[in-house]
């Protein structure tokens, strides 16, 4: 065995994040979505809220916008998923909602089809497991104000506005 691999340092996941996760958009063998999907893949393996930074970073740079389709459904599968997504949750949060150029993308993409079936009571967690709590901030946009002021209709109106969220 080489002894110097021993005796070097391992990089903890935010070291790796910091220094490699940028590197997933300039990959230029991939197109927009391959390099945004190669960041939701070192997102899953590093579980590190840079990962979402250079994302938006991405999104919102020169070479952005990212496909929003990709990028959208890459957020949701995130949440959908049995582990804990806490640097997804804490990136839409901080980087999406509370971004009043992106909230209202952020508020109505989120949710995706399934905006109709959002549940608003707690449901019971499967066993082992306590729920997921999407804690809605203050409304920072201009769709979210409008809505709690019910200047938008019914239809219109953002489920994600009017309550918490709960992720079984």
């Amino acid at each position: 065995m080489d002894r110097r691999r021993h005796s070097e340092r391992q990089l903890t996941a935010s070291e790796v994040a910091r220094s490699r996760a940028g590197q997933a958009f300039t990959d230029e063998r991939l197109d927009a979505a391959g390099q945004l999907g190669l960041a939701f893949g070192l997102l899953d393996l590093l579980d590190d809220y840079w990962v979402t930074c250079e994302i938006r970073f991405a999104d919102r740079g020169p070479g952005g916008p990212l496909p929003s389709d990709v990028l959208w459904d890459g957020y949701r599968r995130r949440l959908e998923a049995p582990e804990a997504a806490d640097a997804v949750t804490y990136s839409l949060w901080a980087d999406w909602f509370e971004d009043r150029d992106t909230c209202e993308t952020a508020f109505a993409e989120v949710p995706g089809h399934d905006a109709g079936r959002l549940r608003t009571d707690s449901p019971k967690p499967p066993a082992g497991q306590s729920p997921r709590r999407l804690r809605r901030p203050r409304p920072v946009c201009r769709a979210h104000r409008r809505a709690q002021r019910g200047e938008m209709g019914r239809d219109r109106r953002d489920p994600l506005g009017q309550s918490s969220l709960f992720l079984a």
